[in-house]
């Protein structure tokens, strides 16, 4: 029976037979053969779903510790089946099973081309919008282009799964930042007076548009009392962020600068989303901040910008930050030092004073009557 208990001082494989541990790309070749990669993120999804269901069973993990730990093995998974199709001959059963479409765009100016018909090739895609193009991080990689993508309801694959795979087709193409949204989905938030959709899902910003279901028009005012909902969102969550920063400044006082780390890494991440729930008026349920702080650019620069990872330092910085949300409780040999714990507190103050600032912008510039314009 294979061991699946977790001791801290063992790293050797518990699973593997004395002949796999000799060859791991025969597992890996093993796994392949016996699972798609498709079938892969669908088996772990249902078991994330189905996590802490049964009552007998001790609970080890809170739910967002395992839906972090389900996107790092998603990562894990697809990284290795990529090294798996490195060594495999081409045959008609690697190609997507999403029928080619032949349609392509041939008049817009490169680089966004072969992008879109990249996506037009990959799924039912109604409309997409250009939200900008950003300096890679060091600028020298190029620019980064930020892509709204509508989709009609005929998949029924998660949203996320398209979005990797655009990342992943477009990578001999042009750097992309996608977020995939049903069509359907969009036209109701709008409706309902959706910040986001409604400033972003506009024509100036449209590059394609399969001119097959209509985008509905935002609303032209949004009214007091849902503006002081969406304060409400924001004041909440920051003060959960603060709280977090008092944690550090305890932690760090008591010169547990790891732990320090961990309650930093929460501040950014509640501090974020009180920028971006209420605006998008859903949560993003992903401890990546990696990923937060590129939607959150959408929004500011201003705070996309105060941790830049444009030198090795602040690229260490910035992944140690990261780092500390799991490392910091299971890893006894994750460590942060005193200088890095320091700049990292000051640097997340700045970051929530930043993004308490840029929130009360926004949020004036929305369209309401003269006399109710106050919050």
């Amino acid at each position: 029976m294979r061991n699946s208990c977790y001791e801290t001082h063992h790293y050797l494989p518990l699973w593997l037979e004395k002949a796999e541990e000799n060859y791991p790309t025969e597992v890996i070749s093993g796994f392949f053969g016996a699972y798609e990669l498709p079938e892969c993120r669908l088996y772990l999804w249902q078991m994330l779903k189905w996590y802490g269901r049964e009552k007998d069973e001790e609970i080890l993990f809170n739910p967002g510790d395992c839906i972090f730990f389900f996107e790092k093995l998603i990562c894990f998974i697809e990284a290795a089946y990529l090294i798996h199709q490195k060594d495999q001959p081409k045959t008609e059963t690697d190609m997507p099973e999403i029928p080619e479409k032949k349609d392509e765009i041939t008049e817009m100016e490169d680089p966004l081309v072969p992008v879109i018909n990249i996506i037009k090739s990959s799924m039912d895609v109604e409309k997409i919008f250009l939200l900008g193009n950003y300096p890679l991080q060091p600028a020298e990689l190029g620019d980064e282009y930020d892509l709204l993508i509508l989709v009609k309801d005929t998949h029924n694959r998660p949203n996320d799964e398209f979005e990797s795979l655009i990342h992943n087709r477009s990578a001999d193409t042009v750097p992309v930042n996608a977020s995939v949204f049903k069509l359907s989905k969009v036209n109701e938030m709008i409706l309902n007076g959706n910040y986001f959709f409604s400033a972003f899902c506009v024509l100036e910003k449209l590059i394609y548009d399969a001119g097959r279901i209509q985008l509905e028009s935002p609303l032209a005012k949004h009214d007091l009392p849902r503006l002081k909902v969406l304060k409400q969102i924001h004041d909440g969550l920051m003060e959960k962020a603060n709280g977090f920063v008092a944690g550090a400044i305890n932690f760090y006082d008591s010169k547990e600068f790891s732990l320090s780390g961990f309650m930093l890494h929460q501040a950014a991440e509640h501090g974020l989303n009180s920028l971006l729930q209420p605006l998008m008026q859903f949560r993003l349920h992903t401890h990546n901040l990696h990923k937060l702080m590129r939607i959150t650019r959408r929004f500011s620069l201003e705070i996309f910008n105060l941790f830049p990872r444009d030198t090795e330092s602040e690229i260490r910085l910035f992944q140690l930050l990261q780092k500390a949300y799991i490392h910091a409780r299971y890893k006894d040999t994750f460590e942060v030092k005193e200088e890095e714990a320091s700049i990292l507190l000051e640097r997340i103050k700045l970051l929530l004073q930043k993004i308490s600032e840029e929130f009360e912008r926004i949020v004036h510039s929305i369209k309401v009557p003269s006399d109710e314009a106050k919050i």
